[in-house]
């Protein structure tokens, strides 16, 4: 019965209004079968038994997390709208999150970042001046359409005046409710400036910091989930997967970031026992020292692997880890530079390649996928290669490279030991693409791919 009081003494027009939208679309839903099948298909896959036991453990430490407060007189029941709201809005948000999460992120620092953002709003939709029925049946379903507009239109150059249109609408509501919560506060001083009032403004901040342990936790014990897997793969053997998994969980501690490297350069390992494994990872530390100690290299032989990836860091294009795929083939690519908005993007992207000490070949490569957009991005591969020559060779790119990829041409010259080259290819269909342009600088005795 407290717990009804409580609801019912802190439902306003807003929530009357989110629950009676919420009916409507729910209703609309349940008459269209394709949605409804749709709908079906996602609860069903909340019951999924990691989902589910997933949901049900992020659940169960809420509600100890508030019966804990509780005891220290810092929540009531008073409380459990806001709970609602940033469980649903913040916890479990978060939770789905876990998956993108990339291995080299720190998780904890970012997890924070974001959820002061999903904060923000949750605050602003229970604290925020409320107006009457009317007007939130109105607003609540107009601000969740320009909301859902401005997710699609921002970050493209030919929706940018909408977005920013968008943009100016939110922040004139954003505005105007914000002057009407401080009036309210101005006015009634003694209703607003209280314990409950500050207790409610930081139990979303207390929980979200709270819940991150758990989240961590949880991302971790995924990764080794994953990486069990794939260490049967790779064994071909549920002994040594439990020994891999083992001897990973004691080397690497909870870094992700290695686990997942170590993993991956198992794949390309032959393991058929135990002594294996031990010198993968042994080797493998080998590799991080060497990573933190490095050893400098004559430029006439190529260049240093760990100051290789990070030539055109500045550009976007810093590359993955330099790693072994294959008997003393090492490489590393970057992700791609997108140049444009197109559905798919003009890209350029960055590859080197050698053996375990020294890089050997510096690679560039321009995708172009719409002929009206070419010239910009052969402007770019030009700029890109030029801080590329600046960065490995201490010199501009050569006019003549320079031209050959400009005027789309195939060329090559050899200047001080380093054999530049540029190859042009137009590829046999346009459903995919236009065409391509690599660009390389390798040491004149190096093997081409």
């Amino acid at each position: 019965m407290q717990i009804l009081d409580a609801l019912q003494s802190s439902i306003n027009s807003r929530d009357i209004a989110i629950a009676f939208w919420f009916v409507v679309i729910a209703t609309w839903v349940s008459f269209k079968a394709e949605i409804r099948s749709s709908v079906w298909q996602v609860l069903k896959y909340l019951f999924v038994k990691p989902i589910f036991l997933s949901l049900t453990l992020l659940l169960t430490y809420t509600a100890s997390l508030c019966f804990f407060l509780y005891q220290l007189g810092f929540w009531g029941f008073e409380h459990l709208k806001m709970t609602i709201f940033w469980f649903f809005g913040a916890a479990i948000v978060s939770l789905f999150r876990l998956s993108s999460v990339k291995e080299d992120t720190p998780y904890v620092k970012n997890a924070l970042r974001d959820n002061i953002k999903l904060i923000a709003v949750i605050e602003f939709i229970i604290t925020a001046h409320t107006f009457s029925i009317i007007g939130e049946l109105i607003l609540v379903p107009a601000l969740t359409v320009i909301g859902m507009m401005i997710a699609v239109a921002e970050g493209k150059a030919e929706t940018k005046q909408v977005a920013n249109l968008l943009y100016a609408i939110l922040f004139t509501y954003i505005a105007i409710a914000g002057w009407m919560s401080i009036k309210d506060v101005l006015d009634e001083p003694n209703t607003y400036l209280s314990i409950n009032t500050l207790s409610e403004f930081l139990l979303p901040i207390v929980l979200s910091i709270s819940v991150i342990p758990l989240l961590a936790v949880m991302l971790l014990y995924m990764s080794y989930e994953t990486a069990f897997t794939g260490f049967r793969f790779s064994t071909n053997s549920n002994e040594l997967s439990k020994y891999a998994l083992w001897k990973s969980l004691t080397t690497f501690r909870g870094s992700r970031e290695k686990l997942s490297r170590w993993k991956r350069q198992l794949n390309f390992q032959d393991i058929s026992s135990k002594a294996d494994i031990s010198n993968s990872i042994k080797n493998f530390k080998l590799q991080l020292y060497r990573e933190s100690n490095l050893e400098p290299v004559d430029l006439k032989d190529g260049w240093q692997p760990q100051q290789a990836r990070r030539f055109l860091a500045a550009m976007g294009l810093k590359t993955s880890h330099y790693e072994c795929h294959g008997t003393d083939n090492y490489s590393a690519s970057s992700r791609p530079v997108e140049i444009d908005n197109e559905v798919l993007p003009n890209s350029v992207t960055f590859h080197i390649y050698g053996n375990r000490d020294v890089v050997d070949r510096l690679k560039l490569r321009l995708g172009v996928n719409y002929k009206n957009t070419e010239k910009e991005a052969i402007q770019k591969l030009i700029e890109v290669a030029d801080s590329l020559n600046k960065a490995s060779l201490n010199g501009g790119l050569l006019k003549k490279m320079k031209n050959a990829i400009r005027y789309k041409k195939s060329a090559s010259m050899t200047l001080e030991g380093k054999l530049h080259t540029v190859h042009y290819e137009k590829w046999p269909t346009q459903s995919f693409g236009e065409f391509e342009i690599i660009y390389e600088i390798c040491n004149q005795d190096s093997r081409l791919n």
